[in-house]
């Protein structure tokens, strides 16, 4: 009989969600699943898992609110090379089970006050401080609006994020910040920005915007 751990192996090689279910239904039972009964068992009570569940993990409050489906999460979190970000208030949950290596795609707005994480409120600045540490890849954003209260301190600490491939922002934007991160950045390849508002342009701003094409491949909308 081939042992759990290969079987485990096999699964983390299948790149589709019906074949990866199916397998995990072919081993029978939780003994055979191994490790991957909680995202077996997720499976089973999460709708639309194709589009959530593999082989990139979209974090909802479907999956995080209660405290059952997040149960499930925690132990398998380790196997995904990718997760998207729909939901998470409780960053200090996150940064716990998330792995170094998982590359993170932010899709939420970080809140607009404190908020409670694992027992401990946050102000909106301690909690962009963790964010920042989550191997962000990915910025999507444009289509939920930055405030203009959470503005100054979301792009004071934006530069921090090394490893951007993409950024999408919307709402009230610093233009100034955005071509920094892109003249400097040899990873960024995809920006887009649709401001709420009028924006002002520097001629220091436009210098960093027309650096940036010269080192990546420029998709940029505003």
């Amino acid at each position: 009989m081939v042992s759990t751990d290969i079987l485990v192996k096999i699964a983390m090689w299948v790149e589709d969600a019906t074949t990866f279910f199916s397998l995990l239904d072919a081993f029978g039972t939780p003994e055979m699943r191994g490790p991957l009964e909680p995202l077996w068992q997720l499976g089973q009570t999460i709708l639309f898992r194709e589009d959530y569940l593999w082989p990139q993990l979209v974090l909802s409050p479907g999956i995080l609110v209660d405290t059952a489906p997040r149960g499930f999460v925690e132990p398998v979190l380790k196997y995904y090379s990718r997760v998207k970000v729909n939901y998470c208030e409780d960053i200090l949950w996150l940064r716990r089970w998330l792995q170094p290596t998982t590359t993170v795609r932010a899709r939420s707005l970080p809140p607009s006050g404190p908020v409670a994480c694992r027992g401990t409120l946050l102000s909106v600045d301690a909690w962009l401080t963790e964010w920042v540490h989550l191997g962000l890849t990915k910025i999507t954003l444009h289509d939920r609006p930055i405030s203009p209260s959470l503005a100054p301190q979301f792009f004071a600490i934006l530069p921090r994020c090394q490893h951007l491939t993409r950024l999408e922002l919307g709402g009230v934007l610093d233009l100034n910040v955005v071509f920094h991160i892109a003249a400097s950045s040899t990873t960024l390849c995809h920006l887009n920005l649709l401001a709420g508002q009028s924006v002002s342009v520097t001629a220091a701003t436009v210098r960093l915007a027309i650096q940036w094409p010269k080192t990546t491949v420029l998709i940029c909308k505003v």
